[in-house]
């Protein structure tokens, strides 16, 4: 990244979320569903070049207790150079900095497959361990 000019931004367009999944190989949402998700997100943290965001990340939950770190995404070109490390830094300094001395928040996610490597660096665990279940999850097409 020592010649990439780069500027974080905190919010993200449908255009540029949808062209981001594609880069990725991941459906595009519709316009609406993906409007109303990127609305309701906890967080989102993109990157963007002078011409184009290359990189997305956000957070879905509660607000309290729960957070789950969703569709983290870098454009091909820009991948192996950090980008995905420093958006999870912020999202994981951001979760911390939202509770109070004492309290704790429960932090989720679904890695794709041969990328939970990468997740270990920032301490998360895979499923299921002594105490808990495998990560589940179900899709409902109308």
């Amino acid at each position: 990244m020592e010649n990439l000019d780069i500027e974080f931004q905190y919010e993200i367009t449908v255009e540029n979320y949808n062209k981001l999944r594609k880069s990725v190989g991941w459906i595009e949402i519709p316009e609406k569903e993906a409007k109303k998700s990127l609305n309701n997100s906890v967080f989102i943290v993109a990157v963007k070049t002078k011409d184009e965001v290359i990189a997305s990340a956000r957070v879905v939950g509660d607000k309290g207790y729960i957070a789950v770190i969703f569709d983290v995404m870098v454009d091909p070109r820009y991948q192996h150079i950090g980008i995905g490390t420093i958006m999870i830094e912020r999202i994981i300094d951001f979760l911390f900095n939202s509770i109070d001395k004492g309290d704790c928040i429960y932090i989720t996610l679904f890695a794709e497959k041969n990328k939970e490597g990468f997740y270990k660096k920032f301490g998360f665990t895979e499923m299921p361990t002594v105490s808990t279940g495998p990560g589940m999850f179900k899709t409902i097409w109308k």
